[in-house]
C-alpha cells in the first residue's frame, strides 16, 4: 500500500461578514463598560485584549501543512500519531468538501478534523489499520459553524 501525502489547511477557514465583527465589537464594548462601571479595571483590560485577539484571529488565513498517512501512522506537520494511538477514524462529506476525522486514544481526547482532497486513497490506506466509524456531528461542530470560529 502506498503512502498518501498532501497539503491541507491547518484549520477550516470560515469567512466572517461585517455582522460578525459588529456583534463581537458590541459585545466587547458592553463588557468593557460593565467592567468600568463596577470598577473592575482588570476585567475591562482583559476584555479589550480578548477582543483584539479575536479580531486578529478572524483575519488570519490558514497555512498549508503536510498530511502524511504512511505505514506507521498519521502525521500532521510535525505531530505524529502511531496507529496504536488512534482509536478510530471517519471520512465524511460536508457540502462539496471531504474531511478526515480521527480520535486519539485517551479519556478526554477530542477528534481531530482535517479537510482532505483524496478521500478514497486515504480510506484505502487506513482500511485494515484503524477501525472506521460513522461520523457523528458534535455540538462543538454545530456551535463552531454557527459562530464561524
Amino acid at each position: 500500500m502506498e503512502d498518501v501525502e498532501m497539503l491541507v489547511p491547518e484549520f477550516e477557514y470560515r469567512t466572517k461578514g461585517i455582522w460578525w465583527h459588529a456583534f463581537i465589537g458590541v459585545e466587547a464594548i458592553l463588557l468593557i463598560v460593565l467592567g468600568y462601571m463596577t470598577s473592575n479595571y482588570t476585567f475591562s483590560a482583559l476584555m479589550f485584549v480578548i477582543w483584539i485577539v479575536l479580531e486578529m484571529r478572524a483575519a488570519r488565513k490558514p497555512n498549508l501543512i503536510t498530511l502524511l498517512v504512511d505505514g506507521t501512522g498519521i502525521s500532521l506537520s510535525h505531530k505524529k500519531w502511531n496507529y496504536k494511538d488512534i482509536e478510530s477514524y471517519s471520512i465524511y462529506e460536508e457540502g462539496n468538501r471531504s474531511f478526515l476525522t480521527f480520535t486519539p486514544v485517551g479519556k478526554f481526547q477530542l477528534p481531530i478534523k482535517i479537510p482532505i482532497k483524496e478521500s478514497a486513497k486515504i480510506r484505502a490506506r487506513l482500511n485494515n489499520l484503524i477501525k472506521e466509524v460513522e461520523y457523528e456531528v458534535s455540538i462543538l461542530d454545530t456551535l463552531g459553524k454557527f459562530l464561524k470560529i
